[in-house]
């Protein structure tokens, strides 16, 4: 077998983990020479054979189940449907598995996806909260989303009904990208009135799971499902969310998972948002305009990050090769930008080399909350990159090129 079908049995395997898959392939180098192993080499394995060495497997034992996986698992079955439905099949192991979800404590061993699997490395925040939510809810999620692809952000949600729905709706309208997380295998669709989303959502984003194909949800899958939409994004945003909302989960385990979460406070008494004015109670960033997200992001990534979540034409500034009638460098400033975005950029472009963020701050004049959004905006467009310790440089060429 090879590497990925190793990684689907074990996916597919009761009783063994990722905390314990991830052990076994530190001490044998990879998923297909585990199945290699003798039985008493599996034996010797603290949490597959036992804690003692040479300690006897039991029938049923997770040791035991790894070796008779064929009785178990229909490998053949689950290849063919992938191939059928065209799923992308990423590994722990692949050098495309997001890397934010690599850094939880158990990232999933196996990602289906149905799209665009690229998505998944790049730039996102993720938008939660109810399914039974008010229309205040949905059309706060959908402008959320919608701001969020406006600025080149990919959103991350569960598909679920409410503020997940609306959250993917208003990312999708506003022409950017969105990752649906399912609870399930792609075998089914659920909530089955969401089938037209998901198609929408696999032309210009993707949908994912960590479940085989004929796995269906169930009140386990929905909450492990939501350590992926909290692991493989930069923070959550938390809209109408009651105290036992799946939210919730998603937000604790963004905690958990050393992530920014946000959430958007309710009215007083209104217990759609009970959850969401706890989390704010406990720490989490109040969001009454898209400028705390935007301050937040600038400060905690001031230089860019490899696949950042473009929408197609996102205002990338093309390049003037004979560098006439725009000044030095030859790149023409978009006229719809922010005034301080040209101001920064400006500064950048006249002073030719490395600038840090102080003496932008000095020279700018501007406060520095509205510098660094300016940086973000800039990097995002393709203008300026980061050159490391803390500066920055007018982009002249391709990134990295200077």
């Amino acid at each position: 077998m090879d590497e990925k079908e190793a990684f689907l049995i074990l996916n597919m395997l009761e009783g063994i983990g990722p905390v314990t898959v991830r052990k076994l392939l530190d001490e044998y180098g990879s998923a297909a020479a585990v199945f290699a192993q003798s039985p008493r080499s599996l034996d010797l394995f603290p949490d597959i054979g036992g804690t003692e060495p040479g300690r006897r497997r039991r029938a049923g034992a997770p040791g035991s189940r790894l070796l008779d996986w064929e009785s178990q698992v229909d490998l053949k079955g689950e290849l063919r449907l992938i191939r059928a439905s065209g799923v992308t099949i990423l590994t722990l192991t692949d050098p495309d598995y997001p890397s934010f979800l690599r850094e939880i404590h158990d990232p999933p061993l196996v990602l289906y996806v149905r799209g665009d699997a690229g998505c998944l490395q790049r730039r996102c925040l993720s938008v939660v909260g109810s399914r039974r939510t008010t229309e205040y809810g949905r059309s706060t999620a959908s402008h959320i989303a919608a701001s969020l692809a406006g600025m080149g952000i990919g959103v991350v949600s569960g598909g679920a009904r409410g503020i997940d729905t609306a959250a993917h709706w208003g990312a999708l309208n506003a022409g950017g990208a969105t990752v649906a997380v399912l609870g399930h295998g792609f075998s089914q669709v659920y909530p089955s009135e969401n089938r037209g989303l998901f198609e929408k959502i696999a032309e210009s984003g993707a949908l994912v799971t960590q479940f085989p194909f004929r796995r269906r949800g169930d009140r386990q899958t929905f909450p492990i499902r939501n350590r992926i939409v909290a692991g493989m994004t930069m923070g959550t945003v938390v809209i109408e969310a009651n105290r036992w909302s799946g939210a919730m989960i998603t937000a604790r385990m963004a905690i958990e998972a050393g992530r920014q979460v946000f959430a958007v406070p309710g009215a007083f008494g209104d217990e759609h948002s009970s959850g969401s004015n706890q989390l704010i109670r406990d720490g989490a960033i109040l969001i009454d305009s898209m400028e705390p997200i935007q301050e937040e992001l600038a400060s905690l990534f001031p230089v860019p990050m490899a696949g950042q979540c473009f929408s197609p034409g996102s205002g990338v500034t093309k390049m003037n090769p004979e560098g006439e009638g725009d000044g030095a460098g030859g790149v023409s400033l978009p006229t719809d930008m922010p005034e301080a975005d040209l101001q920064v950029a400006g500064l950048l472009r006249k002073e030719g080399g490395d600038m840090t963020l102080d003496d932008l701050i000095y020279r700018s004049g501007l406060p520095v909350p509205v510098v660094q959004t300016a940086l973000t905006r800039l990097q995002m467009r393709g203008l300026v990159e980061g050159r490391g310790g803390g500066c920055f440089r007018f982009v002249t060429g391709p990134p990295g090129s200077a």
